[in-house]
């Protein structure tokens, strides 16, 4: 068990390295060929994870997944993203409906990737409480209406991210470690093979960001952003496999990575994630620019952001966990 917990600590810290290095390169040399090819898949590893590990926390009530998750990552949302629209982006001249739609997107926009981890754990907890065996139908027709609706109210990373959410929860399902033991042999090739294949062809104007997830957006023919939308998970799965099966063998092959410095990070993804997100914005809007644009930059930059993040994601995390205890006592919510 130990070792289990450990493994996945050592995973979602290496993702938060390079979610915190892609960052560093796109703000001190821009989109090189470096950041491209991280930016094809960290965030992916970070939805496979976050999928496989809610699949594991579903034997808790649903009153106590709901608290919990509202308090992990839409509290946060709400308190930084306002924090966040009053120092830099309220207009005291506009109305009142135009700040409240600044708002409303300030706080999902800075960081998308929480409320898309949250909406994406809604999605599942509903599938798999309401649906129960025949959930997978209910998660093939969210997928297709992601497809064919919209991206409406900052959804467009929730809608790119949940078919990554989703792998690692049938992950989980189908029994991912023993498929690892058995068939690392071939996993690891196989995925940094397709990982290389398919980054031939990736260019960062592929991102969510760019065309979105709505094949009738109308920024391509469906056709396009149809692929692009398949592509994009390909590519996010691959990569993503890749880095998990070559921590794996590092772990319990070439018995490395076993304890350290990478598994406490991996322990304090979330915070890291929030606190480095604001650091990052700062320095891109104010700094950037007049700064050197080079690789020394780049690795200042990387270690300026998580020397500051981690040391401050270890307290954020233990007044997190004693607000989380509270509020279960307070609402009588048992696990």
């Amino acid at each position: 068990m130990a070792g289990r917990i450990t493994y996945w600590d050592n995973v979602r810290g290496v993702a938060i390295l390079l979610v915190i290095l892609a960052h560093s390169l796109h703000a001190s040399v821009g989109m090189d060929p470096i950041d491209i090819a991280i930016s094809s898949f960290h965030v992916y590893l970070f939805m496979v994870v976050s999928g496989y590990l809610f699949a594991g926390s579903l034997r808790h009530t649903t009153p106590y997944l709901l608290l919990t998750k509202g308090i992990q990552l839409v509290l946060p949302i709400l308190l930084f993203g306002t924090a966040d629209y009053f120092i830099g982006y309220f207009d005291p001249q506009a109305g009142v409906q135009a700040n409240l739609v600044n708002w409303y997107a300030r706080c999902l926009r800075t960081l998308w990737f929480c409320q898309a981890l949250f909406f994406c754990t809604m999605i599942v907890l509903v599938g798999n409480r309401v649906f129960k065996k025949k959930e997978w139908i209910f998660y093939i027709l969210v997928l297709c209406a992601f497809l064919v609706f919209p991206d409406f109210a900052e959804q467009r990373g929730t809608k790119a991210m949940f078919p990554a959410f989703l792998f690692g929860y049938y992950m989980k399902k189908q029994g991912w470690e023993t498929v690892l033991k058995d068939r690392l042999s071939v996993l690891f090739p196989t995925s940094a093979l397709a990982f290389s294949l398919l980054l031939v062809f990736y260019r960062s104007g592929m991102n969510f960001e760019n065309l979105g997830v709505w094949i009738f957006s109308g920024k391509a023919p469906w056709q396009e952003i149809l692929y692009v939308d398949f592509y994009r998970v390909l590519i996010g799965l691959a990569g993503s496999v890749m880095t998990m099966s070559l921590l794996y063998w590092l772990e319990y092959r070439a018995n490395a990575c076993k304890h350290g410095i990478l598994a406490s990070i991996g322990r304090h993804t979330l915070w890291i994630y929030i606190i480095h997100v604001y650091l990052w914005v700062y320095y891109f809007r104010h700094f950037s620019e007049s700064l050197p644009h080079t690789y020394w930059m780049t690795l200042v930059v990387f270690l300026a952001l998580l020397g500051v993040s981690y040391p401050l994601s270890l307290l954020m995390d233990r007044v997190w966990a004693g607000l989380q205890g509270r509020a279960l006592k307070i609402c009588h919510v048992s696990e």
